[in-house]
């Protein structure tokens, strides 16, 4: 049978590209049956996941309702059923179990209305002129307030186009960061935005890893902080957020909530506050789990997601004419706050 091995991708210090790391968690004697599997599922989970006390979940009280429906007669489709069930009750958008065949579930995925946002209105009737492509993300400028879509922190930013950014919003009055179709990615990437964004060094986020079975065994506490580029743009900033607004997306709202000039508006956040890790069973499925607790500095917890200080809509009626009411919304706020 095979080794279980947990591949864990974390936060480096001083903003290193995320890496990762092997460690060994069970001997060969681990048994690759439908027992040992469920087994292996169960306990590794209970060491390793980082929210089961944030949300409210008896994790022995799962086992319990949960291994009596596991025998080793089962089919793999089965013990699949079987421990994906068990895995959405945690209702965590960082879970996924792959097993046979590339067979691949997330246990959630977050789910965005049409009264948030619209591709389609964005291109067509924002960006179809005049936008300018930089790095990953999309740039134009509205009457004197620069709006930046930026669809997925998987893509990197570069020096360069970070600059071109700042160049193009000196003299600009705000700017507005368009997040509702971004799920996240690299969280470096988070950081290298946000220092293009911040006057002044800041403790932002504290990160702890899940380390053993106890309820509370996280190893000590990592600070994080924000250091400001010294090219980078000071003026207020309004972050256009939705329920897909999750993982690194969310991070980056965290980052950047720590600062006066930042204001949010649209819909909640969908959290994902936690850095994934995967592991993979004797049988050679895999599995991925949340396995850090982040934290604001004031102890708020990223999974819960952030609320917009504007809560705002958009209705059908608008998106039929392309119009997005929470852009126009929030281009207008900025054009017209006080200097």
């Amino acid at each position: 049978s095979k080794i279980g091995k947990i591949r864990l991708f974390g936060l480096a210090v001083v903003l290193s590209i995320v890496t990762s790391c092997e460690l060994v968690l069970f001997d060969e004697s681990q048994p690759n049956d439908p027992v040992g599997n469920f087994d292996a599922l169960w306990n590794i989970m209970n060491e390793r996941y980082a929210f089961f006390q944030i949300r409210s979940i008896d994790w022995d009280l799962t086992y319990e309702e949960f291994r009596p429906r596991v025998n080793n007669e089962m089919s793999n489709s089965e013990l699949f059923d079987v421990c994906f069930e068990m895995l959405e009750t945690l209702n965590d958008g960082h879970i996924f179990l792959r097993g046979d065949a590339g067979r691949r579930e997330y246990t959630r995925l977050p789910e965005l209305s049409p009264g948030v946002f619209s591709k389609n209105v964005i291109f067509n009737t924002y960006l179809s002129n005049g936008a300018e492509v930089i790095d990953g993300a999309y740039y134009k400028e509205f009457d004197g307030i620069g709006y930046l879509y930026y669809e997925s922190f998987s893509d990197d930013f570069t020096k360069e186009g970070l600059d071109k950014l700042v160049d193009n919003l000196s003299g600009k009055k705000g700017l507005v960061i368009d997040l509702r179709g971004n799920s996240g990615g690299n969280p470096d990437n988070a950081f290298i935005l946000a220092e293009r964004l911040v006057s002044e060094r800041r403790e932002v986020i504290y990160s702890k890893e899940k380390r053993g079975p106890g309820r509370d065994d996280f190893s000590e506490r990592e600070v994080f902080y924000v250091n400001p580029h010294e090219k980078r743009f000071e003026g207020p900033i309004t972050i256009l957020t939705s329920p897909i607004t999750f993982s690194a997306a969310n991070l980056f709202v965290g980052i950047m909530r720590n600062f006066e000039n930042v204001t949010l508006s649209g819909r909640p956040t969908g959290g994902g506050g936690g850095i994934p890790a995967v592991y993979e069973l004797p049988n050679g499925w895999t599995f991925s789990y949340s396995a850090t607790l982040i934290t604001m500095p004031d102890g708020y917890v990223l999974e819960n997601g952030f609320d917009p200080d504007f809560f705002v809509s958009i209705s059908s009626g608008f998106i039929l004419i392309g119009r997005d009411t929470i852009l126009e919304f929030s281009l207008n706020n900025l054009r017209n706050r006080p200097n």
